[in-house]
C-alpha cells in the first residue's frame, strides 16, 4: 500500500484558522456561512476543476464538485464536493483524502479543535468528530476502503439535512402505508 504524506503548506491550507476567531475552521480558505458559492466558483474554478453539479435537494442551494481538485499539497485527494443554502451561503465541504494520512490530519485537528469524539483504528471502521466556533468537522472511513471522508459542516447545515431526511423517510412511510 502506498503512503502518502501532506505538505505543511497543505496542512495550513485545509486547517486555516482566523487570528481574530480563534477555533473558526477555514477548509481551503472557505469561510462557512460566509463565504458564497458564486464567490468560490468565480475564485477557484479552474485551479479546482469545478463544476455545478444543479440545486442540493436537502439546503436548497447550488453545489459546486471537482473529482480531481488540484490542491498544491493535497494532490491525492478527491471528490470536493461545496454545497451552499439557499443564499448561496457554504454550509458544507467535503473531500475524499487517502486513508494513509488520517492518522496526521486526526492530531493537526486535535491540536486545533475541541474532541468529541475519535475512534480511529487501523483496522476497522473510523469515525471522529470536532468543533469548531463555525463548523462540525468529521472524518468517515469503513474498514475495506483505502479512502476517507473529511467533512465541514455548519449547524445550519447538519439542521437542514436533518430536517430533509426525516421528510423523505415521512414521504417513504406514507408512501408504503397507501400500498396497502
Amino acid at each position: 500500500m502506498k503512503r502518502t504524506s501532506i505538505s505543511m503548506a497543505a496542512m495550513a491550507t485545509l486547517f486555516s484558522v482566523s487570528a481574530f476567531a480563534a477555533n473558526k475552521a477555514l477548509p481551503l480558505g472557505i469561510d462557512l456561512g460566509t463565504t458564497t458559492c458564486s464567490e468560490i466558483s468565480k475564485a477557484k474554478t479552474t485551479e479546482w476543476s469545478l463544476v455545478n453539479p444543479g440545486i442540493s435537494a436537502w439546503s436548497d442551494g447550488p453545489m459546486l464538485k471537482s473529482t480531481q481538485p488540484n490542491i498544491p499539497g493535497l494532490e491525492n485527494a478527491t471528490n470536493l464536493m461545496i454545497i451552499c443554502d439557499s443564499q448561496d451561503r457554504s454550509i458544507h465541504v467535503s473531500l475524499t483524502i487517502p486513508k494513509s494520512s488520517v492518522q496526521q490530519i486526526a492530531k493537526e485537528l486535535d491540536n486545533k479543535y475541541k474532541t468529541i469524539q475519535r475512534k480511529l483504528p487501523n483496522l476497522g471502521d473510523g469515525k471522529a468528530k470536532w468543533t469548531a466556533a463555525n463548523a462540525s468537522i468529521g472524518i468517515d472511513y469503513v474498514h475495506v476502503s483505502f479512502t476517507a471522508t473529511l467533512s465541514y459542516e455548519t449547524n445550519e447545515a447538519t439542521k437542514l439535512w436533518t430536517s430533509y431526511a426525516k421528510a423523505q423517510a415521512k414521504k417513504k412511510e406514507q408512501g408504503a402505508a397507501s400500498q396497502l
